[in-house]
Protein backbone atom coordinates (compact mmCIF):
# COMPACT_ATOMS: atom_id res chain seq x y z
CA UNK A 1 0.00 0.00 0.00
CA UNK A 2 1.30 3.29 -1.18
CA UNK A 3 0.15 6.85 0.02
CA UNK A 4 -0.41 9.42 -2.42
CA UNK A 5 -1.57 12.79 -0.63
CA UNK A 6 -4.44 11.81 1.13
CA UNK A 7 -5.40 9.02 -0.85
CA UNK A 8 -4.57 5.27 -0.17
CA UNK A 9 -3.73 3.67 -3.34
CA UNK A 10 -3.61 -0.78 -3.15
CA UNK A 11 -1.66 -2.09 -5.96
CA UNK A 12 -3.33 -4.17 -7.88
CA UNK A 13 -3.77 -7.81 -7.77
CA UNK A 14 -2.02 -9.59 -10.28
CA UNK A 15 -3.46 -10.73 -13.25
CA UNK A 16 -3.89 -14.84 -13.42
CA UNK A 17 -3.65 -15.20 -16.87
CA UNK A 18 -6.00 -18.28 -18.27
CA UNK A 19 -3.69 -21.77 -18.85
CA UNK A 20 -4.01 -22.29 -22.03
CA UNK A 21 -4.40 -26.27 -22.56
CA UNK A 22 -3.23 -28.60 -25.81
CA UNK A 23 -6.01 -29.88 -26.70
CA UNK A 24 -7.13 -33.29 -26.00
CA UNK A 25 -6.60 -35.98 -29.03
CA UNK A 26 -10.07 -38.04 -29.15
CA UNK A 27 -9.37 -41.73 -27.66
CA UNK A 28 -9.39 -43.44 -30.11
CA UNK A 29 -12.13 -45.99 -30.80
CA UNK A 30 -11.25 -49.85 -31.03
CA UNK A 31 -13.82 -52.03 -32.14
CA UNK A 32 -14.17 -55.16 -30.87
CA UNK A 33 -12.50 -57.90 -31.73
CA UNK A 34 -14.32 -61.11 -33.84
CA UNK A 35 -14.43 -63.81 -32.22
CA UNK A 36 -12.05 -67.07 -33.13
CA UNK A 37 -12.82 -69.84 -34.43
CA UNK A 38 -12.46 -71.23 -31.11
CA UNK A 39 -14.54 -69.17 -29.38
CA UNK A 40 -17.26 -69.45 -31.84
CA UNK A 41 -16.83 -73.16 -30.84
CA UNK A 42 -16.89 -72.51 -27.16
CA UNK A 43 -20.31 -70.76 -27.68
CA UNK A 44 -22.25 -72.79 -30.02
CA UNK A 45 -20.91 -76.64 -30.77
CA UNK A 46 -20.53 -77.31 -34.42
CA UNK A 47 -16.63 -77.88 -35.20
CA UNK A 48 -15.89 -81.33 -33.98
CA UNK A 49 -17.10 -84.35 -33.33
CA UNK A 50 -16.30 -84.48 -29.45
CA UNK A 51 -18.15 -81.21 -28.88
CA UNK A 52 -21.40 -83.10 -30.10
CA UNK A 53 -21.72 -84.94 -26.59
CA UNK A 54 -23.20 -81.92 -25.14
CA UNK A 55 -26.00 -82.50 -27.73
CA UNK A 56 -29.12 -83.54 -26.68
CA UNK A 57 -29.89 -87.43 -26.14
CA UNK A 58 -33.65 -87.22 -27.34
CA UNK A 59 -33.72 -88.20 -31.25
CA UNK A 60 -36.28 -85.07 -32.56
CA UNK A 61 -33.94 -82.33 -29.62
CA UNK A 62 -30.73 -83.49 -31.11
CA UNK A 63 -32.30 -83.11 -34.43
CA UNK A 64 -33.02 -79.08 -34.30
CA UNK A 65 -29.92 -78.33 -32.47
CA UNK A 66 -28.33 -80.23 -35.39
CA UNK A 67 -30.51 -78.24 -38.02
CA UNK A 68 -29.62 -74.90 -36.06
CA UNK A 69 -25.96 -75.87 -35.91
CA UNK A 70 -26.46 -76.01 -40.28
CA UNK A 71 -28.53 -72.67 -39.95
CA UNK A 72 -25.82 -71.09 -38.01
CA UNK A 73 -22.39 -71.86 -40.34
CA UNK A 74 -25.15 -70.33 -43.09
CA UNK A 75 -25.34 -67.03 -41.07
CA UNK A 76 -21.75 -67.00 -40.77
CA UNK A 77 -21.24 -67.06 -44.15
CA UNK A 78 -20.81 -70.93 -45.11
CA UNK A 79 -22.81 -73.65 -47.24
CA UNK A 80 -24.43 -76.14 -47.80
CA UNK A 81 -21.41 -78.39 -49.03
CA UNK A 82 -20.85 -80.05 -45.96
CA UNK A 83 -23.78 -80.32 -44.25
CA UNK A 84 -24.18 -84.00 -44.78
CA UNK A 85 -20.92 -84.48 -42.75
CA UNK A 86 -22.23 -82.55 -39.62
CA UNK A 87 -25.16 -84.14 -39.48
CA UNK A 88 -22.84 -87.53 -39.65
CA UNK A 89 -20.76 -86.80 -37.29
CA UNK A 90 -23.79 -85.79 -34.57
CA UNK A 91 -24.64 -89.19 -35.13
CA UNK A 92 -28.02 -88.45 -36.18
CA UNK A 93 -29.99 -91.52 -37.71
CA UNK A 94 -30.77 -91.34 -41.54
CA UNK A 95 -34.80 -90.46 -40.55
CA UNK A 96 -33.80 -87.42 -38.37
CA UNK A 97 -30.93 -86.31 -40.56
CA UNK A 98 -33.43 -85.26 -42.88
CA UNK A 99 -35.79 -83.80 -40.65
CA UNK A 100 -32.75 -81.25 -39.53
CA UNK A 101 -31.57 -80.64 -43.29
CA UNK A 102 -35.20 -80.08 -43.90
CA UNK A 103 -35.71 -77.72 -40.74
CA UNK A 104 -32.42 -75.79 -41.58
CA UNK A 105 -32.91 -75.67 -45.73
CA UNK A 106 -36.48 -74.42 -44.94
CA UNK A 107 -35.68 -71.40 -42.55
CA UNK A 108 -32.78 -70.49 -44.94
CA UNK A 109 -35.75 -70.48 -47.62
CA UNK A 110 -38.18 -68.57 -46.01
CA UNK A 111 -36.11 -65.34 -44.61
CA UNK A 112 -38.01 -63.60 -46.59
CA UNK A 113 -41.12 -64.22 -44.45
CA UNK A 114 -39.89 -64.61 -41.19
CA UNK A 115 -37.00 -61.94 -41.25
CA UNK A 116 -40.17 -59.06 -41.34
CA UNK A 117 -41.71 -60.29 -38.52
CA UNK A 118 -38.55 -60.47 -36.18
CA UNK A 119 -37.73 -57.14 -37.10
CA UNK A 120 -41.47 -55.53 -36.95
CA UNK A 121 -41.07 -57.45 -32.86
CA UNK A 122 -37.47 -56.90 -31.83
CA UNK A 123 -38.17 -52.41 -32.21
CA UNK A 124 -35.58 -52.03 -30.05
CA UNK A 125 -32.61 -54.08 -32.19
CA UNK A 126 -32.14 -53.98 -35.88
CA UNK A 127 -31.98 -57.74 -37.69
CA UNK A 128 -28.17 -57.58 -38.11
CA UNK A 129 -27.85 -56.67 -34.36
CA UNK A 130 -29.03 -59.69 -32.93
CA UNK A 131 -27.75 -62.04 -31.64
CA UNK A 132 -26.59 -64.54 -34.43
CA UNK A 133 -27.18 -67.17 -32.58
CA UNK A 134 -31.01 -65.52 -31.30
CA UNK A 135 -31.69 -64.51 -34.96
CA UNK A 136 -31.06 -68.33 -35.98
CA UNK A 137 -33.29 -70.13 -33.67
CA UNK A 138 -36.26 -67.34 -34.48
CA UNK A 139 -35.74 -68.27 -38.41
CA UNK A 140 -36.16 -71.98 -37.47
CA UNK A 141 -39.06 -71.88 -35.35
CA UNK A 142 -41.06 -69.11 -37.59
CA UNK A 143 -40.22 -71.37 -40.76
CA UNK A 144 -41.25 -74.38 -38.37
CA UNK A 145 -44.47 -72.32 -38.08
CA UNK A 146 -45.56 -71.08 -41.05
CA UNK A 147 -45.16 -74.42 -42.86
CA UNK A 148 -46.99 -76.70 -39.15
CA UNK A 149 -50.87 -77.25 -38.26
CA UNK A 150 -51.50 -74.47 -35.76
CA UNK A 151 -51.90 -77.18 -32.92
CA UNK A 152 -48.11 -78.23 -32.88
CA UNK A 153 -47.56 -74.18 -32.31
CA UNK A 154 -46.86 -74.37 -28.26
CA UNK A 155 -44.51 -77.53 -29.02
CA UNK A 156 -42.75 -75.19 -31.79
CA UNK A 157 -42.14 -72.26 -29.61
CA UNK A 158 -40.84 -74.05 -26.41
CA UNK A 159 -38.53 -75.60 -28.43
CA UNK A 160 -37.01 -72.69 -29.42
CA UNK A 161 -37.23 -71.40 -26.33
CA UNK A 162 -34.54 -74.58 -24.89
CA UNK A 163 -32.41 -73.47 -27.97
CA UNK A 164 -32.08 -69.90 -27.42
CA UNK A 165 -31.29 -71.02 -23.48
CA UNK A 166 -28.88 -73.84 -24.35
CA UNK A 167 -26.86 -71.76 -27.16
CA UNK A 168 -27.95 -68.20 -26.65
CA UNK A 169 -27.25 -66.16 -23.55
CA UNK A 170 -29.18 -65.49 -20.56
CA UNK A 171 -31.90 -63.42 -22.09
CA UNK A 172 -32.24 -65.36 -24.68
CA UNK A 173 -35.09 -67.45 -24.09
CA UNK A 174 -37.10 -64.39 -22.47
CA UNK A 175 -36.68 -62.95 -26.04
CA UNK A 176 -37.38 -65.79 -28.11
CA UNK A 177 -40.40 -66.52 -26.13
CA UNK A 178 -42.09 -62.99 -26.32
CA UNK A 179 -41.05 -62.72 -30.32
CA UNK A 180 -42.40 -66.25 -30.93
CA UNK A 181 -45.53 -65.56 -29.02
CA UNK A 182 -46.80 -62.64 -30.42
CA UNK A 183 -46.37 -63.87 -33.70
CA UNK A 184 -48.56 -66.57 -32.97
CA UNK A 185 -50.75 -64.74 -31.35
CA UNK A 186 -50.87 -62.03 -33.89
CA UNK A 187 -49.92 -63.13 -37.63
CA UNK A 188 -50.95 -66.43 -37.00
CA UNK A 189 -54.27 -67.14 -35.79
CA UNK A 190 -57.17 -68.03 -38.22
CA UNK A 191 -59.43 -65.03 -38.15
CA UNK A 192 -62.73 -65.76 -36.42
CA UNK A 193 -65.50 -67.39 -38.39
CA UNK A 194 -67.74 -65.87 -40.03
CA UNK A 195 -71.38 -66.21 -37.66
CA UNK A 196 -73.56 -69.01 -40.17
CA UNK A 197 -77.11 -67.73 -38.65
CA UNK A 198 -78.79 -65.35 -40.83
CA UNK A 199 -79.90 -61.73 -39.03
CA UNK A 200 -83.04 -61.71 -37.77
CA UNK A 201 -85.80 -59.58 -40.09
CA UNK A 202 -87.08 -57.60 -37.67
CA UNK A 203 -89.36 -55.89 -39.85
CA UNK A 204 -92.27 -58.83 -40.06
Amino acid sequence: MTDQGKIRVFPAPPVNKPQVRAPRKPAATVPPAPLTAEEIAAKFIILNQEDYRQLAAAPRRRAREAALALLFQIDLGGDWQHAQTVLSDIGLKKSHAAFALTLAQNADADRDSSDPLISRYSREWSLERLAAVDRCVLRLAISELLRSPAEQANIIINEAIELGKKFGDENSGAYINGVLDAIRLRDLSPAPEADPTPPRDTNT
